[in-house]
């Protein structure tokens, strides 16, 4: 299994433009207070870490990439429980997600051999 995350350009570049709307619409939401907008970006940060685990995912599940992947999907399905809820447990469990998963996919992909 190749530890990167394998795909077609166009899915890369989706996953790249939704990560830099991202981070354009939560300044917009900070700048502007948009309770809205915000709400729409930490939507939006669900939707990319689900993508992003589910790509990871379908490279192996039982690969150091599928534990990267399992971590970014369920931060992903937190964030939405978190915005559902608004409980700042599933807020953090979101957060400790998807820094889980940069960590795993770090390691699969500059220390594993």
């Amino acid at each position: 299994m190749s530890a990167s995350l394998d795909g077609s350009d166009r899915a890369r570049r989706w996953l790249l433009g939704g990560v830099v709307a991202y981070f354009l619409l939560l300044g917009y939401a900070v700048l502007a207070n948009d309770p809205i907008a915000r709400l729409a970006a930490y939507a939006l940060f669900g939707v990319i870490a689900v993508a992003i685990g589910v790509a990871l995912l379908a490279q192996g599940p039982t690969d150091p990439i599928g534990a990267a992947g399992a971590s970014f999907a369920s931060g992903g399905v937190a964030q939405f429980v978190w915005i559902a809820t608004g409980d700042p447990a599933f807020e953090l469990l979101s957060t400790v997600g998807v820094f889980a998963g940069i960590g795993l996919y770090v390691y699969a992909t500059r220390y594993r051999r």
